[in-house]
């Protein structure tokens, strides 16, 4: 359908004149050459401004007292575009090459058909496609690379409220399915995606040869031996603000001397008591095993159960490790010993360290998930995390180790982070200090894009890097799996639904007679 025609284009838009409202990220095309060139709206505005004068009148249009005064109101009805090329869909290559020349004018500009907007998905329904929805506007679906996402990891952001927890579901879904059969482990802090057991349930997820697998674990179920620790996740442990330079380097020779054998709590107190010979640092020695014997008692560190990384990580199955409940500080440590081991497991079965029948053999790729991202790796301030994300981000991708990460706060997330995120699911955020990050820190993030962010309806997401063709807004497909959590109670109406049942209690129960209201107050 014809919109208009160029007027008039600049370094960096071209701008053409309709009669239709078109917002902001929507898209539309031009033909050079017989072939479309598509292009993304980032402005519309009315191309005259009414006189102040005819806003005031209250009970006749605007139009009839101008048509009455016998001017013409067609220039009233008009709006100016601005759009920004794309450009045109090279099927040899698989990516729109910009034509690096704007549409002369006098160019018809139409609305994108279904014909052009199926690029922009890089991949089809099919082995290594994730379906995430349709574009905004439209029933053209998007399709995104399950392979990209893995080999060069995703970030999911968003303020709360605004569905990032519910879209995650949609990908684990996908991922879930025949088409993709992956191994996937979620580390959830809240507790809300135990309703993805249902998956194993539901014809969506199984075929003839496969049925996909959940297993959840609870957080009295979650242990890290001791032997699997560093020198410095044992020192951030017991580090209450006042382990002197001495305590350190005490604890970390008594770790050294321990894991000659076999590094269990009795072996690194007793490495600790033997450094304690010298009267001197007896007070040291005493201060550290009190610090141990503390620990000791969190129940998280075992000295010989520990996380089964070959029970974890298996193709077909979704992991859920359920934190809540969880210290912030432990579950930094079992975010970090589990990642670790994870990358250390897959680089070693890629290289042959590790072969079959080892502890630490995984075949398969492996992607994880990781809620409150910001919290693994802040922006500023220490997180024993951090360290193994970062090799992990830059590292990960030749091992088969991807990564998700989803915040509502960007801003407080390492830059470095983030920015190795090369795909991004971005929903309505609403924080100018967060857009104004997002727009410094994600390549595929234009200023016109982040214009968008505070204005996106809930489900809306803007989805963009290499795991699509182009950024593009998406409504998000329902889900098959409902969440039992994570999204916002309706208050009133819980309210009104107990008050409704605690009254038909109350009508069931044998009438008494009634006291005074002296009575009730004891007078």
């Amino acid at each position: 359908m014809l919109l208009g025609r160029v007027c008039t284009f600049d370094a960096d838009t071209f701008e053409f004149i309709t009669r239709k409202v078109i917002p902001s990220g929507m898209f539309v095309c031009y033909y050079e050459e017989d072939k479309p060139v598509l292009c993304r709206v980032c402005e519309c505005t009315p191309l005259n401004e009414l006189p102040p004068e005819l806003l005031d009148a209250e009970s006749v249009k605007w139009e009839e007292i101008m048509e009455f005064f016998g001017f013409d109101t067609t220039n009233f009805k008009l709006f100016s575009v601005k759009a920004k090329l794309i450009g045109y869909f090279d099927k040899n290559l698989g990516e729109f090459i910009n034509p690096r020349r704007m549409p002369p004018p006098g160019t018809p500009v139409e609305e994108a058909g279904r014909d052009v907007l199926v690029y922009l998905s890089k991949v089809g329904d099919g082995e290594g496609s994730a379906y995430i929805g349709e574009v905004l506007g439209t029933d053209v679906p998007v399709y995104i690379s399950v392979r990209d996402i893995v080999s060069q990891h995703l970030s999911v952001i968003a303020s709360t409220g605004a569905g990032k927890s519910y879209a995650v579901g949609v990908i684990l879904e996908e991922m879930m399915m025949p088409k993709n059969c992956a191994s996937v482990l979620v580390l959830d802090p809240h507790g809300e995606y135990s309703s993805m057991v249902e998956i194993m349930n539901n014809q969506n997820f199984r075929s003839e040869e496969y049925r996909a697998n959940v297993m959840v674990v609870k957080p009295e179920k979650i242990k890290v031996r001791l032997g699997d620790l560093e020198p410095e996740d044992l020192l951030s442990l017991i580090d209450d603000g006042n382990l002197s330079e001495k305590m350190r380097t005490f604890l970390t020779k008594a770790y050294y001397d321990a894991k000659e054998n076999i590094l269990t709590y009795s072996s690194l107190i007793g490495a600790v008591e033997a450094l304690g010979e010298d009267k001197r640092h007896e007070s040291t020695v005493d201060a550290l095993r009190w610090r141990l014997e503390k620990l000791r008692r969190v129940g998280v560190l075992d000295d010989y159960r520990g996380i089964p990384l070959r029970d974890y990580f298996r193709a077909g199955r979704l992991t859920i490790v359920d934190v809540s409940g969880i210290p912030d500080s432990l579950q930094q440590l079992v975010a970090t010993v589990l990642l670790r081991l994870l990358f250390d497991a897959r680089k070693g079965t890629i290289t042959g360290e590790y072969v079959e029948g080892d502890e630490r053999y995984i075949p398969s790729p492996a992607f994880v998930v990781l809620e409150e991202a910001h919290r693994f790796a802040p922006r500023e301030g220490f997180s024993l995390s951090k360290k193994i994300l970062k090799t992990i981000l830059s590292e990960g991708r030749k091992f088969g180790v991807g990564v998700c990460l989803i915040s509502q706060r960007p801003s407080k997330i390492d830059q470095d982070v983030l920015s190795q995120c090369l795909s991004q699911i971005t929903l309505r955020i609403v924080n100018p200090a967060d857009q104004e990050y997002i727009a410094q820190t994600v390549e595929s993030f234009s200023r016109d894009i982040v214009r968008e962010l505070p204005s996106l309806p809930t489900g809306v997401a803007i989805v963009s890097g290499i795991c699509i063709n182009t950024p593009t807004l998406v409504r998000v497909r329902n889900r098959i799996i409902k969440p039992r959590i994570g999204q916002s109670i309706n208050a009133p109406a819980e309210w009104r639904r107990i008050a409704q049942e605690t009254d038909d209690r109350m009508s069931e129960v044998p009438a008494h007679k009634s006291s005074s209201i002296e009575e009730d107050l004891g007078i």
